[in-house]
């Protein structure tokens, strides 16, 4: 049985939502729940249709994660290739 994804326009106040949550109480758990619900946008059907929006949720995904990270000391690839070629 294939579940219906959630309406965008709630998907999209749900993640602002939680933008805003985490500018006025930075917390991991805050973080990895925007990523997860970056992660419904990028999956949305109505964001495959949209070049544009799939590219805006791509690289908020990527900082999302990176914040995330930050958190719990983990180093992100990103910036671990950065380093790599760096040095």
């Amino acid at each position: 049985m294939k579940t219906t994804p959630p309406e965008l326009h709630m998907l999209l106040a749900a993640t602002a939502y939680l933008m805003t949550r985490y500018s006025l109480h930075a917390s991991v758990s805050v973080a990895q729940s925007v990523a997860h619900h970056l992660e419904m946008l990028l999956t949305h059907p109505a964001t495959q249709v949209s070049p544009a929006a799939r590219s805006a949720c791509q690289g908020l995904l990527l900082q999302w994660r990176e914040i995330a990270a930050r958190h719990t000391g983990a180093v992100c690839y990103r910036h671990a290739d950065k380093t790599k070629r760096a040095h």
